[in-house]
């Protein structure tokens, strides 16, 4: 009997960011409100070198959520 392995599903951020949409990407994971996703796609934006581009024209509403959470968790040494 041979045995399945079942692929993991990947959460909407991270299939944004194999379709190269990071500004999507980042919102995707801002909307799940927890720091550990903000905190490594921001890493690996900042990896990537795409920080600017998933920032690039955004205006105030789109900022905002970015804003909230590092103003939120700028203390705190696990992000």
């Amino acid at each position: 009997r041979v045995e399945r392995v079942r692929k993991q599903k990947l959460q909407p951020y991270d299939k944004l960011m194999k379709a190269f949409s990071y500004g999507p990407a980042l919102d995707a994971a801002l909307q799940t409100q927890q720091p550990v996703n903000v905190a490594s796609l921001l890493h690996e934006l900042v990896l990537r070198g795409s920080l600017d581009n998933s920032l690039a024209g955004r205006d105030e509403e789109t900022v905002f959520p970015l804003l909230r959470f590092l103003v939120r968790w700028i203390a705190d040494p696990r992000f």
